[in-house]
């Protein structure tokens, strides 16, 4: 019986270390015309276009909402906010498939762009 009270505290101790949260995945965004990618990594996007190729550091809010992840951040007036959701996608210029959708939306306008997203964990869609 001694054996078996000394392996409580073991097991107790084993299950709390494992039910830490997952921190959320990381995003590719990809937008046609004007060729905008976004990568994320945790609050920090980087965007990359065909201006700047090096690209340039966005600290953004990041939430979550009604299945979208969000990051919003404020840009020379505005506030712009970059949505990813589950869902396929297919590019509408490569016709290369994605496991996510993207919108970018500005607070200036009412129109958005529609793109596609992969998690940074996924490989970049390929033509076959």
């Amino acid at each position: 019986m001694r054996h078996v009270f000394l392996l409580f505290p073991a097991l107790a101790l084993s299950s709390c270390a494992t039910t830490s949260p997952v921190p959320d995945e990381d995003f590719v965004a990809h937008f046609n015309e004007p060729f905008l990618t976004y990568v994320s990594e945790g609050a920090v996007l980087t965007q990359t276009s065909p201006e700047n190729m090096d690209g340039r550091d966005i600290e953004a809010a990041r939430s979550s909402a009604d299945g979208w992840k969000r990051f919003k951040w404020d840009a020379e007036g505005a506030t712009i906010e970059l949505r990813i959701k589950p869902a396929q996608c297919f590019d509408d210029m490569a016709g290369l498939e994605y496991s996510h959708i993207a919108q970018l939306l500005d607070s200036r306008s009412d129109a958005g762009l529609s793109g596609c997203a992969r998690l940074t964990s996924e490989p970049q869609p390929r033509e076959e």
